[in-house]
């Protein structure tokens, strides 16, 4: 007689045959993009919160001013890391596949000397030239002393978002993650509470540099707590990976980096010159908002980049092309909640903020839209740099940037923060139509396939 399953024991053995049906490598990214997910949404509360705090102690005029004050950091910090985040990233995690760790910390002290020079460079410019920015570029004079301030997050923010990467390459997903947006996040949340009320749009920005510092710290304990024991300052039998080839792969990931701030912050930075800083902070909390349907993209992609390295590597493409396929998969269908939400009620969620945010409701809608293609696309971009395709990253990266500046200047004059909506979220449909292209011409993959077009 047939044995008669319990309700339970049926889904333990659905489970069971599932999970033998699958490779290893799509378990191992479900498993981590769970991890990384829980960490994620975890960031997205932090970040949701520390846009409410900044909304509520400093109003819309204040949070426009920090959110420029920020914008000129984050610029310089990216010109510091001179786009060594995706090539140590790469690297490491290629190194580490094959046990060989001393190569791995060699790259990333080599990673580590390049970026402080650099970065420490740009934060002394950007703290002798912030009379010049504050006057003549945003035409407000009293964002110098801010923006000296903001210069001192430079350093230690080039340098995290390095380590974060570096972890990330040796698997470490929950210490990159808290490198990269929680620690920060956290500690500026609680540093603006304590600070915000007595000293305005500097405390602020005195939590945020305290914030990047902390996890720095952080990152440089995790990244030594992650290496064997005595590898970490010991030197390489074999310098496969100099200082010239580093430096020549992160140049065109350099340029890369630096046309997606444009993208990312050139509505923030034009609405500044162009417009008041209340404008300015209605369009940054609204982008940093809709920045929260894509969470799930960062949290796939903290797992997928290695992965993704290490299956390139090995020239197993048709793995390759499943795991990329599954994954665009998952994320779609985690972000299209948020994006609901935010089409339907978006002046609901911005008065969160405060009244002075509802005027972004507009832009809210607009740049949702942007996102959610952003994730349904895939991890596009990410499979371009990790199977050593840069250089056709970079030049769609050209082609967004030259989208989101033209659609600025001429719709921001006119209609502020729902023009530069506009302009960010068409140069993200732009980009994510060409990397798809890019990964179909040079790969042989669609990310809405589960098999490559072409077997290589």
């Amino acid at each position: 007689m047939k044995r008669i399953l319990l309700p339970r024991a049926q889904v333990r053995a659905r489970i069971s045959k599932w999970r033998a049906a699958q490779d290893t490598h799509i378990l191992d990214l479900m498993r981590g993009a769970s991890i990384a997910g829980i960490l994620k949404v975890l960031a997205a509360i932090l970040a949701f919160g520390l846009n409410v705090v900044l909304g509520r102690f400093l109003g819309a005029e204040g949070a426009g001013a920090y959110f420029l004050a920020l914008a000129t950091a984050s610029i310089a910090a990216t010109f510091g890391r001179f786009g060594l985040d995706s090539a140590v990233l790469r690297t490491v995690a290629a190194h580490a596949s094959v046990g060989e760790f001393s190569q791995a910390s060699a790259i990333q002290r080599t990673a580590l000397g390049v970026a402080f020079v650099c970065s420490c460079l740009m934060a002394v410019v950007i703290f002798l030239g912030s009379d010049f920015v504050a006057g003549e570029v945003f035409s407000d004079e009293t964002l110098a002393g801010q923006i000296r301030v903001m210069a001192l997050a430079v350093v230690p923010l080039a340098l995290s978002v390095l380590v974060s990467r570096a972890l990330l390459g040796l698997s470490r997903v929950r210490d990159s993650l808290l490198v990269f947006s929680i620690i920060p996040t956290a500690v500026a949340l609680g540093g603006t509470v304590a600070l915000a009320s007595s000293f305005k749009v500097y405390g602020a920005i005195m939590a945020y540099v305290i914030a990047v510092c902390v996890a720095l710290v952080y990152g440089w304990t995790a990244w030594h707590r992650a290496l064997p024991a005595g590898v970490s300052g010991c030197r390489p039998r074999q310098s496969t990976w100099p200082m010239r080839d580093l430096l020549t792969t992160g140049a065109p990931l350099l340029i890369g980096a630096l046309l997606q701030l444009v993208i990312q912050a050139s509505g923030t930075v034009l609405l500044g010159v162009w417009s008041d800083n209340t404008e300015v902070g209605r369009y940054a909390v609204a982008w940093r908002t809709a920045v929260l349907i894509s969470f799930v993209l960062v949290a796939v992609n903290a797992i997928a980049q290695p992965k993704f390295a290490e299956l390139y590597a090995r020239g197993e493409i048709a793995l390759l092309a499943a795991t990329a396929y599954k994954a665009t998969l998952l994320m779609t269908a985690c972000a299209a909640p948020a994006l609901l939400i935010f089409l339907a009620l978006p002046t609901l969620v911005l008065s969160a903020f405060g009244n002075d945010f509802a005027g972004g409701a507009g832009a809210l809608q607009i740049l949702s839209v942007g996102q959610f293609v952003n994730v349904a696309a895939g991890s596009v971009g990410v499979l371009l740099v990790m199977t050593r395709h840069e250089r056709s990253y970079r030049n769609v990266q050209v082609i967004a940037a030259c989208v989101v500046m033209s659609l600025n200047f001429m719709l921001i004059p006119k209609y502020g923060a729902t023009g530069a909506a506009i302009a960010a979220a068409s140069a993200l449909i732009v980009q994510n139509i060409l990397f798809g292209y890019f990964v179909w011409r040079k790969l042989g993959i669609l990310t809405f396939r589960p098999r490559p077009v072409i077997q290589r």
